[in-house]
């Protein structure tokens, strides 16, 4: 029985747990700073919230990204153990469970993302590569709603995850369109970490404390640009 990332972490990263816990600081990590820079009061905000929000998460998303990553004709090749729709079952209840009894109504936002997350996973898998890139938009959309749990920050979070999401998409687009990118400035400037930091910039005159945010993304950036470039290295030898 695989636990909750343990396939994401073996596909996508040949279980390098290092640059697994990069990711997790620079993707999740980020998020978390954003609620607590909005939000202020550590909502039950404990490090086991986030935690059991992020492992019911895993628990869906490691079974669709196996799905996805041995559906015939794909273009990305990934391998990784089998992740069955039981043991999916089996987190998804004890995960849902635990956090309802620990964090009550607070916990029944994330398990409706979780659900939204789930539908939009689905139809993903059963569209064409080409129009794939709608509902990776939607799942990167949803992402940062599994820590929502007060209707005051709403429009925040989705001023936040609408311009996250996009900050993904034209490296998506350019990879399902099989294109290739005219030239490095380009390739550059539409690069995820280029255009976080520059909607950061626009937002940091008035909300000054997203600055924090933003040496989040360079400082996990250049570390995770650090460990490829090791474990790359490694490889080769």
């Amino acid at each position: 029985m695989m636990f909750p990332g343990e396939y994401y972490l073996t596909s996508r990263y040949n279980s390098n747990i290092a640059t697994f816990l990069i990711y997790l600081a620079k993707y999740w990590g980020t998020i978390i700073i954003f609620y607590e820079i909005f939000l202020g009061d550590l909502i039950s905000n404990t490090a086991s919230f986030y935690c059991i929000n992020l492992l019911l998460y895993f628990s869906i998303y490691d079974y669709f990204c196996c799905i996805n990553d041995n559906e015939p004709g794909a273009v990305t090749q990934r391998e990784g153990k089998i992740v069955s729709l039981s043991c999916t079952l089996f987190y998804v209840t004890l995960f849902s469970c635990l956090g309802l009894f620990f964090y009550g109504l607070n916990f029944s936002y994330t398990m409706g993302v979780c659900l939204l997350i789930t539908i939009i996973f689905y139809i993903h898998n059963e569209l064409s590569e080409k129009f794939r890139v709608i509902t990776y938009f939607l799942l990167y959309f949803l992402k940062p709603f599994l820590f929502f749990h007060d209707i005051n920050v709403f429009l925040s979070i989705v001023i936040f995850s609408s311009l996250y999401a996009f900050s993904y998409i034209p490296f998506y687009f350019i990879k399902k369109f099989a294109l290739q990118w005219p030239n490095i400035f380009l390739k550059t400037i539409f690069s995820g970490i280029f255009l976080k930091i520059f909607f950061l910039l626009c937002f940091i005159p008035f909300y000054p404390k997203l600055t924090y945010l933003l040496i989040c993304q360079i400082l996990f950036t250049i570390l995770d640009f650090v460990s490829n470039k090791r474990f790359s290295s490694h490889v080769k030898m």
